[in-house]
């Protein structure tokens, strides 16, 4: 019982932190020397709010797993949690770390780089958390109990 608890937790807790990253701040960019940020990019904006059914879906998997200890479900959100992880690490991560030139309002050309901010964090940690929960419930939940 404690692990169904466990991996019901986990998953909903992933499913919130991708929806939480949806609406934060993933990079801004600063020119070279500047302490503010010339732009910032919404996570959700830079990839179509591809979270959001991800999240929604990893939301329903864990109360069916919750229900049935389906291994089924259990595969699917840890797929899910892996399609988010590579959201992170191969769409958005790139440019997050990106550097460039770009124009100011002096209209002149400058050097800017941009940084990582809150929501690729969150982004990756609610990957992690799909990942973690759906491993834990392969390896320690049992086979599903047959209903009479």
């Amino acid at each position: 019982m404690a692990i169904r608890i466990a991996v019901l937790v986990g998953g909903l807790l992933g499913a919130l932190l991708l929806l939480a990253a949806e609406g934060t701040t993933l990079y801004a960019v600063y020119t070279a020397g500047g302490t503010a940020p010339v732009q910032s990019v919404n996570t959700g904006s830079h990839q179509g709010y591809a979270l959001v059914p991800i999240a929604l879906l990893a939301a329903l998997l864990s109360g069916i797993i919750w229900l049935s200890r389906s291994r089924a479900a259990l595969l699917a959100l840890a797929v899910l949690g892996l399609i988010a992880l590579l959201i992170a690490v191969l769409g958005d991560l790139p440019d997050a770390h990106s550097k460039g030139v770009v124009r100011t309002a002096a209209t002149q050309f400058v050097n800017a780089a941009a940084r990582p901010s809150a929501g690729l964090y969150i982004e990756t940690l609610g990957a992690a958390a799909l990942l973690i929960a759906s491993g834990l419930g392969l390896l320690l939940l049992g086979p599903p109990t047959p209903s009479a």
